[in-house]
């Protein structure tokens, strides 16, 4: 999800050893900056708290991913 929103993975390091490391202990790098919209910037909380490093940290269902998304993008969503 990060990747199709802002054109680049979260993190690339010069080996995969090196990228792995960086999924392990390197903060999820911000939106600012990636040349998002200002609709895929408000994703930002949503895909971070995805890929936060601890678990219960983490939406535990995609279900609270999908209420996330619907309540912050009501507005673009049509009514029937």
């Amino acid at each position: 999800m990060y990747e199709a929103l802002t054109g680049a993975p979260p993190f690339t390091g010069n080996t995969f050893f090196e990228t792995l490391a960086m999924h392990l202990d390197a903060p999820v790098p911000k939106f600012a900056g990636k040349g998002t919209s200002s609709d895929l910037a408000a994703m930002e909380p949503i895909v971070l708290r995805c890929l936060a490093k601890f678990p219960g940290d983490r939406y535990q269902t995609v279900e609270e991913v999908h209420d996330d998304i619907q309540k912050h993008f009501k507005h673009l969503i049509p009514q029937e």
